[in-house]
């Protein structure tokens, strides 16, 4: 029997190069440093941008002596070199060659740029062998393993997105009149401010996700919506929820055609929409002058969690608030749920702590169809208005304000009416009449239940049918009076 050849194993790739890295504009920093102390405060560097473990000493050292008030000079960063034992046999003569010959530089910007960079692809690079090596072993499945690459990559894709200067005293610490103005700025006037973190609840079908991207749209043209101002701005739509084919005729419906102003991530992009907090979405935020408007449709589809754990609902929600302070505003499409304290909005109560502004959205119609709307508000940070009748008509939304609606009841109003109205009634009658007047039958079906259930209505047996009385009389009487 002929011995099988043996054969090789994966073919395991070493660096032919060394790592990224630029000693020149490393050297022309800390040179400049050493020149000008006062520079130091301008450069959002940290020591691990240095490649040479020289120069994250060096630098470190000028860190820390600024901290302490202490000026920096080639004798103070040497003399807190010798302290650490990282003064090398050269001595502070290193320190003195940084700076000869070295030209005045208006600006560091590039040079700091250029070592953020460098630092950027040896994380990258120890990242790549990482999962190399982890690939080669007999672990974790491999599913696991890039996970857990995956979760690495998107620390470092943060790291590198949007840092700034650190501050390193409480004196530092910017007034916060210098940051923002008190004045509010809204995306549309008196709906959504700018900046903030909005959450758009209802029932499924109750409209959300129309009323938010035709809002979105007309913030995109600078056009305006419900008859109030907008502020032209970039929109992008992360979509989990529907299917193209949805998503197209509701773009239909309401006119609208994506353009470099209005983008929609969906999931027959070929790739699922990247988290809201991810490197991705950030980066094109901060790349953008004027700062975008972000749709999540919808909530849970993003939550990589339980939405009712408070404890997964804090981090998650923690991603919103990070996008909102990068100056995005937030537009997150969420769901009621059934029971009582669910009636504005499903899951975690830190969800509605998390948010700066929270609307209900409800069909006053039968929900068959998008018609009569109730847009209200629930949580407030920001003075908004607090209650508005809405229509949706012919691809475009109206309100009361503008004289384009009537004065409007609710479904449950207008059910109470049906019934004071109808004394004795059956509930096969009473959901005929409801669906006559375009209520919904299982809309009217679930408010009897639910009334009988609770004493607000009274029943009374004749034979074998059950007849319903509203406070057992059906005129104007307190609903809790005159049960029978």
């Amino acid at each position: 029997m002929t011995a099988k050849t043996p054969q090789p194993g994966p073919k395991v790739y070493t660096m032919e190069k060394t790592l990224p890295c630029n000693l020149d504009a490393e050297r022309l920093v800390l040179g400049s440093v050493l020149k000008n102390p006062a520079r130091l405060e301008s450069l959002a560097l940290e020591p691990a941008d240095f490649d040479l473990e020289k120069h994250r000493s060096i630098f470190r050292a000028m860190v820390d002596l600024a901290n302490d008030n202490e000026s920096i000079d080639f004798a103070t960063v040497g003399s807190k070199l010798r302290e650490r034992g990282e003064l090398e046999a050269e001595g502070v003569s290193y320190l003195i060659s940084l700076t000869d010959h070295l030209p005045d530089i208006l600006s560091l910007d590039s040079h700091v740029r250029i070592l953020r960079d460098k630092h950027l692809r040896r994380l990258g690079i120890a990242a790549g062998q990482n999962l190399m090596n982890k690939c080669l072993l007999d672990g974790p499945s491999a599913a696991e393993i890039l996970i857990e690459h995956g979760a690495a990559v998107e620390l470092i894709s943060q790291k590198g997105i949007g840092r700034t200067r650190r501050i390193r005293r409480i004196e530092d610490l910017p007034h916060i009149e210098t940051i923002g103005s008190a004045e509010i700025e809204w995306d549309v006037e008196g709906l959504v401010p700018r900046g903030t973190v909005v959450l758009l609840t209802g029932e499924a079908g109750a409209g959300k996700s129309t009323f938010a991207c035709a809002l979105a749209y007309a913030v995109s043209k600078g056009k305006s919506f419900l008859g109030r101002k907008t502020s032209e701005r970039p929109v992008l739509a992360l979509d989990a929820e529907n299917p193209a084919v949805a998503v197209l005729e509701r773009f239909r419906r309401l006119g609208i055609v994506t353009d470099e102003n209005f983008r929609v991530w969906g999931q027959w992009c070929g790739e699922d929409p990247p988290a809201v907090g991810g490197a991705v979405v950030l980066e094109w935020v901060a790349r953008c002058e004027v700062k975008p408007i972000v749709i999540v449709d919808s909530f849970i589809r993003f939550h990589p969690g339980a939405e009712n754990d408070a404890t997964e609902t804090q981090k998650y929600m923690a991603q919103y608030r990070k996008l909102a302070a990068a100056g995005a505003t937030v537009i997150i499409i969420h769901h009621t749920g059934k029971a009582e304290n669910a009636q504005d909005y499903r899951g975690s109560s830190d969800i509605k702590a998390s948010v700066d502004i929270g609307y209900k959205l409800t069909q006053l119609g039968d929900g068959s169809r998008l018609d009569f709307m109730e847009l209200r508000a629930f949580k407030q940070r920001i003075s908004v208005t607090p209650h508005l009748h809405v229509r949706y008509q012919d691809g475009g939304f109206t309100t009361d304000e503008q004289g384009g609606l009537t004065a409007t009841k609710t479904v449950t109003e207008r059910l109470t009416d049906l019934i004071k109205a109808n004394p004795g009634i059956t509930v096969r009658e009473f959901e005929a009449l409801a669906a006559q007047r375009d209520l919904g039958r299982n809309r009217a079906r679930e408010f009897m239940a639910t009334r009988v259930e609770n004493g607000m209505i009274s029943r009374k047996t004749e034979g074998r049918t059950f007849l319903h009385y509203w406070g057992g009389v059906g005129g104007d009487v307190n609903p809790q009076e005159g049960l029978n």
